[in-house]
């Protein structure tokens, strides 16, 4: 899974993944997070955890990942120079 500059993947208690099959649960092979990409949950998360099962995560510098509640299982997990990865409350900055 790729996200490009410019685009937002916004993820949610009741969405899953293929690989996956379970709600608020999300596999992938890979996520790349390129420059200007955002992946982040919805509002309905609230005191809910999702769950991120990767094999590989790149956050590229000016990449965020942004979460209110996340468990992150991965092999790899890389955050280049001005990438970010964010896990508080969600707000408009």
């Amino acid at each position: 899974m790729t996200v490009g500059n410019g685009c937002r993947l916004y993820l949610g208690l009741t969405g899953s993944t293929l690989l996956a099959m379970n709600e608020g649960k999300y596999k992938w092979n890979s996520l790349t997070i390129g420059d200007g990409g955002e992946l982040r949950s919805t509002s309905d998360v609230g005191r809910n955890a999702l769950t991120l099962e990767v094999g590989d995560v790149t956050i590229q510098g000016g990449g965020t990942l942004h979460m209110k509640r996340i468990s992150v299982v991965a092999e790899n997990f890389t955050v280049d120079d001005l990438g970010e990865l964010r896990g508080d409350v969600l707000d408009a900055k």
